[in-house]
C-alpha cells in the first residue's frame, strides 16, 4: 500500500495539467496508479501527528521535500532510524547533498531549463516547458 502526502490546497498540481483520463492528467494517472493519497498541512502540529502515525506504520518513507524541511520537522532519516529501525528512508533532491546546489530547491521548469530542454521546445523567441514533468 503506498500513501501519498499532497499538500492542502490543490494537491499534486500535475493533476490539472490536462483532462485526458476521466478528468484527470495522464501523466498523474499513469505515475499514481494504485497509490492512494491524503492531503496534510505537515506544517501543523496536527499534520505532523497524523504523519508520524502514518511513519510509524510504514515500511518506506520517500519524500521530496524542499533541503531542511525533513530536519525541521524531525523526520531526517537519523532520527527515523533511531525511531523505527526497520523503515527504509529515502530523500528524491534536484542536486543531491554535498554539492553546491544542494541546499536548493529544485523544480520541473528550472531543471527543464538547466538540462537545456527548453531550448528545444517552443520557438526561439518563446520558449516553453514540455509537458511531460520530469521526476
Amino acid at each position: 500500500r503506498v500513501i501519498k502526502i499532497e499538500r492542502v490546497g490543490g494537491g499534486d498540481y500535475i493533476r490539472a495539467l490536462d483532462d485526458a483520463v476521466h478528468g484527470l492528467c495522464s501523466h498523474f494517472v499513469w505515475t499514481n496508479a494504485g497509490k492512494q493519497s491524503v492531503t496534510l498541512d505537515v506544517k501543523s502540529a496536527q499534520g505532523r501527528s497524523i504523519l508520524r502515525r502514518l511513519v510509524a506504520s510504514a515500511d518506506c518513507f520517500v519524500h521530496n521535500l524542499a533541503p531542511g524541511a525533513v530536519d525541521r520537522l524531525g523526520l531526517d532519516a537519523r532520527t527515523l532510524r533511531t525511531q523505527y529501525p526497520r523503515l527504509v528512508s529515502c530523500c528524491v533532491s534536484g542536486y543531491g547533498e554535498g554539492g553546491p546546489y544542494e541546499r536548493k530547491k529544485a523544480y520541473d521548469l528550472l531543471i527543464q531549463a538547466e538540462a537545456g530542454l527548453l531550448s528545444i521546445t517552443g520557438t526561439p523567441e518563446t520558449p516553453c516547458k514540455d509537458r511531460l514533468a520530469l521526476q
